[in-house]
């Protein structure tokens, strides 16, 4: 330059700024100084900053200068400005690893930033906590606003959580209606409480979005490291399991993870392997529970309970694995061993007890619901037997698909095409509207056990299944009751 500093102070001046944009911390690193030092290098991507003009991105060769008697008496660098090159990529690396919708760092960025928090944590000694937000009933807003208005919730959300945590904690989008927060330093473990009642409260408040007002609550999942998890993946995991326990609890509010709460993840883990090769290896099996006609106690059919033969854990209900089930995609695979083992079994019961009308219900999970896979195993399971359709009760839970104009709702169709019968479960526990009953769709429904266990005593359970009863009759649909145990029930 045109004012030559003293030598020194130039070689720690020259691109004394690293490629992510902070100063050397060593000067040893320096570019200038390790040619300086004799060292050779390429391709060392440095800053070369002039006051009030752009930073201008170079890649540095270097090495020592010798003279004739091999001493070292300096060094030379070459350099090329690769400043629109860098911008280009780093511009393709920010797509990569910032959310569209809502510029917050994704998934990999948010793992990667809360692996490098933790490295910071261990060297401090420092703590450090994962928060996992999921808001509640997030669905409902898409299906009856949009997609548009849940968009702008979803930017608004982001908004809101940038605004709100202290200068050193980050947060990015997990996925869907899914965030996560990491804190870092915040003293005694109650303060990252503390941290996720603001955000539950802040989160809470109504949103403006054109001329709509939302409320949505946030449930927040909080883990610690490193008592919930050593790794980021752990940690992430562990937030996400409290903040389902927070779902639990009815949303709206924070729940810790905890020991117990771990235990539940590496059972569930063994569980999801386990499930892989249960079917494989057998391990399913159904019980029936018999269904009897009240006014002649006859036995007119039988409910097909699946039931899995675990090798550690023994015989464990639907309520230990079905969501695990769900979740992973093998509940297809499964619900077609089942409508097929409980359809030749009823086949040989039939012609065994020569009882040709004795029927088998059969539940079915939503997800199977929304896959024409399906359709196709209750033709094959029919064509196979030979049973007539009308024997085979297929039990669903959830009356609102019924109204649905959906992939649901052909799939129910194409049942009915079979002439297999279809009934409405837990009937009772659920808000279920007359037009869903109505649709023609529905042959029977099943009221909740919940129902039938007090219902000597609670008069309320009575009336309902009195007008239950009435409405079916009316709509011409058949009732049948779950846990039916006494004669006066």
């Amino acid at each position: 330059g045109p004012r030559m500093q003293p030598d020194a102070t130039w070689a720690q001046m020259f691109c004394c700024i690293d490629a992510d944009g902070e100063n050397y911390r060593n000067s040893a690193d320096l570019p200038l100084v390790r040619a300086r030092n004799g060292e050779k290098y390429a391709n060392q991507v440095a800053i070369y900053r002039m006051p009030e003009q752009p930073d201008t991105i170079l890649s540095i060769n270097g090495q020592g200068l010798y003279d004739g008697n091999r001493q070292l008496v300096g060094g030379v660098v070459t350099f090329r400005d690769i400043t629109d090159i860098a911008r280009k990529t780093s511009e393709l690396q920010r797509l990569a690893q910032y959310d569209e919708l809502t510029g917050l760092p994704n998934r990999s960025l948010f793992t990667e930033q809360l692996a490098r928090a933790i490295g910071r944590s261990q060297r401090k000694s420092a703590p450090l906590a994962v928060l996992f937000v999921d808001l509640d009933r997030f669905k409902s807003v898409n299906d009856t606003l949009g997609h548009d208005i849940g968009d702008n919730l979803l930017r608004q959300v982001s908004g809101r959580l940038r605004k709100n945590l202290r200068i050193g904690d980050f947060s990015g989008r997990w996925g869907g209606d899914e965030f996560v927060v990491c804190l870092e330093d915040f003293g005694p473990s109650r303060n990252a409480a503390a941290a996720a009642q603001k955000l539950l409260l802040v989160l809470s408040e109504k949103y403006e979005i054109g001329n709509s007002e939302v409320y949505a609550t946030p449930s927040i999942g909080i883990a610690i490291y490193p008592d919930s998890g050593d790794s980021a993946d752990r940690l992430i995991k562990a937030a996400d399991l409290a903040m389902y326990e927070a779902k639990k609890r009815g949303g709206g509010r924070f729940q810790y993870y905890s020991h117990a709460l771990n235990a539940k993840l590496e059972q569930r883990e063994e569980l999801e392997v386990g499930l892989r090769h249960a079917l494989l290896r057998n391990e399913f099996v159904l019980h029936y529970q018999p269904r009897i006609d009240v006014s002649s106690g006859r036995l007119i059919g039988l409910e097909a309970l699946l039931r899995w033969q675990h090798p550690r854990f023994g015989l464990l209900p639907p309520g230990r694995f079905l969501k695990i089930l769900e979740s992973s995609g093998l509940i297809h695979s499964a619900g077609e061993w089942v409508i097929n083992t409980a359809c030749r079994q009823l086949a040989s019961w039939q012609r065994q007890f020569e009882l040709p009308d004795l029927s088998i219900a059969i539940n079915l999970s939503p997800q199977q619901l929304k896959h024409g896979r399906l359709v196709k195993a209750v033709g094959k399971a029919l064509e196979d037997t030979a049973l007539d359709p009308g024997c085979i009760d297929l039990e669903i839970g959830d009356g609102d698909i019924v109204r649905q104009r959906s992939a649901e709702l052909e799939t129910l169709q194409g049942l009915r095409a079979y002439g297999v019968r279809l009934s409405l479960d837990h009937f009772g526990t659920r808000d279920i509207s007359f037009s869903s009953l109505d649709t023609g769709v529905i042959d029977s429904f099943v009221l909740d056990q919940s129902l039938i266990q007090d219902v000597e005593s609670n008069g309320s359970h009575q009336r309902i299944i009195r007008a239950a009863i009435a409405m079916a009759r009316g709509l011409d649909i058949e009732v049948a009751a779950e846990g039916v145990e006494t004669i006066t029930q």
